[in-house]
């Protein structure tokens, strides 16, 4: 009878052990198939980020494109200006608008240095 006991002792170990090798190689399986989900989930998150930004970018550019012509547009219009200002104005007058373009000059940096400073 001891030796039944052994013998039924042994199988019931045997199969306790396979019941949790079974577990743990499902468990593994199942980390695995998380683990691919989240690796696909984390590169398709990072494409669409990519595109994303790369929209944002472009974007940015013709924007920053645009306000450059504009810009040069701007300065080409003052200098016309300046002409026929010159061409019409008295000395007086030409010296009076340098004065006044001297203290919007000094204006706009002061305002620069207090937008800088704070």
């Amino acid at each position: 009878e001891k030796r039944r006991g052994k013998k039924d002792k042994k199988k019931r170990l045997k199969e306790q052990y396979a019941e949790d090798h079974d577990t743990a190689q499902q468990i593994l399986v199942d980390l695995c198939n998380e683990m691919k989900e989240l690796k696909t989930s984390l590169q398709e998150d990072q494409e669409k980020t990519t595109t994303t930004m790369m929209g944002n970018l472009e974007s940015n550019q013709l924007v920053m494109k645009s306000l450059s012509e504009q810009l040069e547009a701007m300065q080409g219009n003052m200098k016309q200006l300046d002409q026929v200002i010159e061409s019409k104005a008295t000395p007086e007058q030409i010296e009076e608008l340098a004065r006044i373009r001297a203290v919007q000059e000094m204006i706009s940096v002061v305002t620069e240095d207090k937008e800088q400073t704070v």
